[in-house]
């Protein structure tokens, strides 16, 4: 009998070295990454979890719980829809890198990293959790870096704050483990709560922790941004939801909904602001992302069902919005070679179909038609309305701040070239010579990668107009949270 968080660790961790071996091959590479994250995805949605399956001769049981070094391991039903979302969102990224390069550690390092978010989501032990989180930080240094021997600012800001947040979550389920034991020391809750409060609000780059978050848009190859701000960034929300739910008492902390309104307006102000004035595309995108993340915490501020559907319904918007963001951004900065917005003057006539990705995952991100973003940022406005107006009124400044971004960096691709300053003695010489010698049409953006953003563009679209195509699974996530039941 296999139990299923074995084979779900066990498998990347099996595959990632063939991966490696056939890394300088991308189609190989590629395609067996994509397949392996296909293949869990497949087996944590379709395998029952109380009931053995034979899959090769082998009996699994993927409810079954295994122990290990003294921690336990099992699939719950809320766990079963994470993974199913972490696998599902990168089946793309690794895709798409077949044909836009993301650097050689993407394939084997993103199999690994798919193997410890997995035992992280699985880990009924939140110390454990929280450790296995840190080494998953640590191979997306490696992804981020890309064999790139350049800038290493947004690897060292992202390791850096990362490592920050853990000594006041692993100390926060000491004291709550010790809770445990004397539950008449309330002292311990006090002090747990506000350690939970700083480590999460290093984690999820609350300002002014967040200068991490621009950095990577900056500094990683743009599927990596993806993969670390879309993916890893879910993980560590789920185990944030994992460790509330373990002490609802958390949830009912009075200050538990003001931290993470406060939180979010921060994350929507700044992010919003310097979005508007960003001249480099990977920041612009950082920032954009910065303002979902915050609408996000506005909405788990309402400490309501309705306020937590709507949170985690931005986490998976939010993966779709930056994939196809990256997947123009990715083209752009290759053939522009470089993501300035000076630099991207005159490109948009040359790779059109990368330039309508970034627009559509741009203004998706920013929960603008007609991207997957929208129906989603309009429901949260509509919530947090409610509650507090002016939560809804700095959302939507923040998301005219983000759209500005946008609106600059098309205006920039769209431009025509100024032809640069030559003296009157040659100008007939040069004119003469270019009548010629016409200059060489520009390289035609790769058919697949063409064909790969249209797809991405139709799910992204498509999305945005049939939201209930995802919301019941977002709501079956939400609802296996008690901890806002009395709310």
């Amino acid at each position: 009998m296999i139990p299923g968080p074995y084979l779900l660790i066990g498998l990347p961790l099996a595959v990632s070295p063939l991966i490696w071996l056939f890394r300088r091959w991308a189609t190989v590479a590629a395609w067996m990454a994509a397949g392996l994250a296909a293949a869990l995805g497949i087996l944590v949605w379709c395998l029952p979890l109380n009931e053995p399956v034979s899959i090769l001769g082998h009996q699994v049981l993927m409810g079954q719980s295994v122990s290990v070094l003294g921690r336990v391991l099992v699939m719950s039903p809320a766990d079963r829809l994470d993974l199913f979302f972490v696998y599902g969102a990168v089946i793309g990224l690794f895709l798409f890198a077949w044909r836009v390069s993301q650097g050689w550690t993407f394939f084997p390092l993103g199999a690994v990293l798919l193997s410890v978010m997995g035992g992280a989501l699985l880990s009924e032990s939140h110390i454990f959790a929280v450790l296995l989180l840190q080494v998953g930080a640590t191979l997306c240094v490696f992804l981020i870096q890309g064999g790139q021997t350049g800038s290493t600012r947004g690897a060292l800001r992202f390791l850096t704050f990362i490592t920050l947040a853990m000594p006041p979550l692993l100390v926060t389920s000491w004291l709550l483990g010790r809770y445990e034991l004397t539950p008449e020391d309330t002292g311990l809750l006090d002090a747990s709560s506000i350690l939970f409060a700083i480590g999460f609000a290093i984690l999820l780059g609350t300002v002014p922790f967040h200068i991490w978050i621009s950095a990577v848009g900056a500094d990683a190859p743009p599927l990596v941004a993806t993969y670390v701000l879309g993916v890893f960034y879910a993980v560590a929300w789920f185990i944030m939801l994992d460790l509330v739910e373990a002490f609802d008492w958390l949830a009912t902390h009075p200050d538990f909904g003001t931290a993470f309104r406060y939180s979010g307006y921060s994350m929507i102000i700044v992010g919003g602001v310097l979005a508007s004035v960003e001249q480099r595309l990977g920041r612009l995108m950082g920032y954009a992302a910065l303002v979902d993340m915050g609408a996000a915490q506005l909405a788990l501020a309402l400490q309501s069902q309705a306020g937590l559907v709507t949170a985690l319904l931005m986490l998976s918007t939010r993966a779709i919005s930056m994939t196809v963001m990256t997947m123009g951004i990715s083209i752009i900065r290759h053939r522009a070679e470089g993501d300035d917005l000076h630099r991207l003057i005159g490109w948009g006539r040359r790779v059109p179909w990368a330039t309508a990705a970034l627009v559509v995952g741009g203004l998706s991100l920013a929960g603008l038609p007609p991207g997957a973003g929208f129906p989603v940022r309009w429901g949260a406005l509509r919530l947090i309305a409610r509650h507090q107006a002016g939560g809804a009124v700095l959302l939507l400044i923040a998301s005219a701040g983000v759209t500005i971004g946008i609106a600059r960096a098309l205006m920039a691709l769209l431009r025509e070239p100024e032809p640069g300053y030559v003296g009157s003695e040659i100008v007939e010489e040069i004119e003469t010579a270019h009548r010629r010698e016409p200059p060489p049409e520009p390289e035609p953006e790769p058919r697949l990668a063409v064909v790969m953003i249209v797809v991405a563009l139709v799910v992204c679209i498509g999305w945005g107009l049939a939201p209930q195509f995802h919301a019941g699974i977002v709501q079956r996530v939400a609802q296996s949270y008690s901890f806002l039941s009395g709310h």
